[in-house]
């Protein structure tokens, strides 16, 4: 599934979004790549070059989602809900580097 933007926020783009166990989607945060996953009990954002996903160079989130393995099924519309909840801690991360 192909989305141009997430409802709301400007500067996203979301290439593709789908899957279970994990839910995955890649995409756009203001021209940075960037890679959600939602699996098991936890649910994940990073932003930076692919190469450089799950390595620790990139900038990344990681939050606790219900109960195992709940965070694997989760909808469309809440990933995307989740997405923007990363999108807002980016750029508030952004913001503090700039203050």
């Amino acid at each position: 599934m192909t989305r141009d933007n997430v409802e709301g926020l400007s500067g996203v783009t979301i290439l593709c979004l789908g899957g279970n166990c994990p839910v995955q989607a890649e995409g756009t945060v203001d021209g940075q790549p960037f890679y959600f996953r939602s699996r098991g009990d936890s649910w994940q954002f990073h932003v930076g070059p692919e190469e450089d996903w799950f390595t620790g160079k990139e900038w990344w989130v990681d939050h606790e989602f219900g109960e195992w393995p709940s965070a694997g099924w989760i909808t469309d519309e809440e990933a995307k809900a989740l997405i923007a909840q990363g999108v807002a801690e980016y750029r508030k991360h952004l913001q503090g580097e700039q203050g």
